[in-house]
């Protein structure tokens, strides 16, 4: 087995029953047919970065897109190959994303016989008439019904999925979708802004004034009161967007933020190994095409050596909020220090109260996390 192993693996599962309003990552929708080529060109691409990057993985990630729309057969096949390449640590984290709704061919109990530990499931609101707006395709009675299957199935580490800023919610409804996940007893809890993206379903009624998004105090309001209200439950905010109980923090996704190696696989999946950031073709029938040439299906890549890869580790260390900027971790790495390196930045937000240092690690502030996206650009044109 190859050296440079990863330490994560990604899995993209392209295909949905439909698009979401508000969604900008790569699906399609996909017959039974489509799913049974897709599984055997990604067969392909598992050898092929196999025999490049072979080694134990520490996480695997099958996320999309809809990978519950894929059976618990086609499941089993993907972490079989990629067990012959990236077999996993003994207490290895196995997640898997999960729309509500779309469990027909799947069996949660033999998914968790699978290995399969961590489970996504996407909420986004607790109201109906919002996940109708959001073309969601399950309402909160099938939330409720797929979390009851998962525990049920032994699923004892279970995150889910909760947005703000949405067109037509209150506070009092971002309140109630919050107390509905800590009722549930959700080990983790991901909260994400609204971003309407160009070309969405929800992009061309935005920009038509037909649909009105709440403003910027509104939306301000909402992070501060889902971040005090999963803090006072017991949650710890570890990363800008996720909160967790202790010990069910995301292994997988902190390995983007530490800046660590993984493999992506599948349609549009983004892998980072060896210094060289890549990203696959966003096409399901281009992917298949090149894998049947038994061709990498990459669409693009990037080589990040020297102080890029650096600045890039400090601007993804800040969006964690226990973490930081891991001074001596910094130095062992690269060779530099970070309080040095990042000098001028360091001292214009701390002086601003947006960071804070005790000389060990750089962190974002309350505040500083409400201008995260400004803090976090400094850092990458730092001279």
């Amino acid at each position: 087995m190859k050296s440079n192993c990863p330490r994560g693996v990604y899995v993209h599962v392209p295909f949905c029953l439909s698009k979401c309003a508000y969604c900008d990552f790569y699906s399609c929708p996909g017959s039974e047919t489509d799913k049974e080529r897709y599984i055997v060109a990604l067969v392909k691409e598992i050898a092929l970065r196999g025999e490049l990057h072979a080694g134990h993985a520490e996480t695997l990630f099958f996320g999309g897109g809809t990978p519950s729309c894929l059976s618990t057969e086609q499941i089993a096949t993907v972490l079989s190959e990629c067990g012959r390449y990236f077999p996993l640590s003994p207490n290895a984290e196995v997640s898997m994303e999960v729309n509500p709704g779309t469990l027909s061919g799947l069996d949660l109990s033999g998914l968790h016989a699978l290995g399969v530990n961590r489970l996504s499931i996407g909420l986004q609101a607790s109201q109906d008439r919002l996940l109708t707006l959001l073309g969601r395709s399950h309402n909160l009675a099938m939330f409720n019904e797929t979390f009851r299957e998962a525990r049920q199935a032994g699923f004892d580490n279970i995150s889910a999925d909760v947005i703000y800023g949405l067109p037509g919610q209150s506070l009092t409804d971002y309140a109630e979708s919050l107390h509905h996940l800590i009722d549930s007893a959700v080990d983790h809890v991901s909260c994400y802004s609204l971003q309407v993206e160009p070309e969405t379903p929800l992009w061309h009624p935005v920009m038509a004034g037909e649909i009105e998004l709440p403003d910027d105090d509104e939306v301000v309001a909402m992070y501060e009161l889902g971040r005090d209200t999963l803090r006072a439950a017991g949650y710890e905010q570890y990363e800008l967007s996720n909160f967790a109980r202790p010990g069910k923090e995301c292994r997988h996704n902190l390995k983007y933020w530490r800046n660590e190696q993984y493999l992506g696989l599948g349609p549009a999946a983004a892998g980072f190994v060896s210094g060289r950031r890549y990203v696959n073709v966003a096409d399901t029938e281009e992917y298949i095409r090149l894998l049947d040439q038994s061709s990498l299906p990459v669409g693009s890549c990037e080589m990040l050596s020297g102080k890029a890869h650096r600045a890039e580790t400090a601007m993804l260390a800040l969006r964690l909020l226990r973490e930081g900027i891991d001074r001596d971790a910094y130095r062992r790495r690269y060779g530099h220090d970070p309080l040095v390196e990042y000098a001028d930045p360091i001292k214009e937000w701390t002086e601003a109260g947006m960071i804070e240092s005790d000389g060990t690690r750089v962190v974002l502030t309350d505040l500083g996390a409400l201008w995260a996206n400004r803090v976090q650009a400094s850092f990458l044109v730092s001279p």
